[in-house]
């Protein structure tokens, strides 16, 4: 069972949309290579972990990302929902919705 499970939103201003959606696309792409369980949505993906440092860091590798493309400006916006006995998983939230 996961301890922590963050959401995150980007906001990237670029100088067009193909340069904003390809800043989307490789945040995703650096979240799938971490392994963690995770859930991309219309709006922000969510993530499961078990540490504060693993989530802080891919959030760190993201922004480092956008840097590194045509981003003029980047708002991320973060949700972290955190307990010692741990959190109910995305699935478990979401199943009867499905």
């Amino acid at each position: 069972m996961p301890t922590i499970t963050m959401a995150i939103q980007l906001l990237p201003t670029c100088p067009t949309q193909p340069e904003t959606i390809a800043c989307i696309d490789a945040a995703i792409e650096l979240i799938k290579q971490t392994g963690l369980s995770y859930e991309v949505g219309p709006l922000e993906t969510t993530i499961e972990g078990d540490s504060i440092d693993e989530l802080l860091t891919l959030v760190s590798s993201i922004k480092a990302q956008c840097d590194n493309l045509a981003v003029d400006e980047l708002i991320m916006m973060i949700k972290i929902l955190s307990k010692k006995t741990g959190v109910m998983s995305i699935a478990e939230k979401t199943q009867k919705h499905k």
